[in-house]
């Protein structure tokens, strides 16, 4: 099923682009489609490890995002998109890094599980954030504070896991009555916060796969 979604997000690609890659099955298949097309000006930006590692072997070129000032487009794997495309979450190291490529991106294409795919409503919501060393015990208290449940291996008196930024990653869970959008503004307004795994306010497109094929949809 991943296959056909990258087979779809292929078709936004041109030889004269800069893309950024994040990580996923989708994203691999992606990679390896790309390396069967006769491309000789692509460039691809990605800031995870996986991803360098198989574009190199099959031999694209990758160059570093701070090169670049925008990305024609980004194209990564979400954990969970809304039905509207209000807003998705993608939890995997880095955060900050993944939260740059879609920033710089001036189209998003995400590709999406349809079990994945649907609204907020009474669930309970997943996330990360990428946090300040010194500001561990502030942030997972004003967590708890807004009413999540902070995962076990994130919870105090436990180290959680390191970012390649050297800062931490905490995981948590939330049940949250209004859109996204309010719920990563009020995690970005915590100091020690240096970014959150939600994704919102971006221009997307979504590929939503399924073993019946691939729906594309954009927001608008």
């Amino acid at each position: 099923m991943e296959r056909h979604a990258a087979q779809a997000a292929l078709a936004y690609i041109r030889d004269d682009m800069t893309i950024g890659l994040g990580s996923g099955k989708a994203v691999d298949y992606l990679i390896e489609f790309i390396s069967m097309e006769n491309y000789s000006n692509l460039k691809i930006v990605t800031n995870n490890m996986h991803t360098a590692l198989l574009a190199k072997k099959r031999g694209l070129t990758i160059v570093p995002s701070w090169m670049n000032a925008s990305l024609d487009c980004t194209f990564d794997t979400l954990d969970y998109l809304v039905k509207d495309l209000s807003g998705g979450m993608k939890n995997s190291e880095p955060v900050v890094q993944n939260k740059i490529l879609a920033s710089m991106a001036k189209q998003l294409i995400f590709m999406v599980s349809r079990d994945n795919f649907g609204v907020i409503e009474e669930e309970a919501i997943p996330f990360q954030v990428e946090v300040e060393k010194e500001a561990l015990g502030y942030v997972n208290g004003r967590l708890k504070e807004m009413g999540a449940i902070v995962a076990e291996d994130s919870a105090e008196g436990r180290i959680p896991a390191l970012s390649s930024n050297a800062n931490y990653i905490l995981s948590a869970k939330i049940r949250w009555n209004k859109d996204l959008a309010s719920l990563n503004n009020e995690l970005s307004d915590i100091p020690g916060i240096y970014a959150t795994s939600l994704f919102t306010g971006l221009p997307v497109t979504a590929l939503i796969y399924d073993k019946q094929g691939v729906e594309t949809i954009h927001a608008f």
